[in-house]
């Protein structure tokens, strides 16, 4: 049995966080858009 679609959100094993980039949290609806800035730390 697969999931519905709304469940699949994209498969990020293979995610390799480097330290040089930011990241930030694209949001997109039809009413309005942001992105948010990711504040990442690495914890070891």
């Amino acid at each position: 049995m697969t999931q519905p679609e709304y469940f699949q959100y994209g498969n990020y094993v293979d995610f390799e966080y480097d330290q040089s980039k930011e990241y930030s949290l694209l949001i997109d609806e039809s009413f309005e858009s942001a992105e948010i800035p990711l504040e990442l730390v690495l914890k070891i």
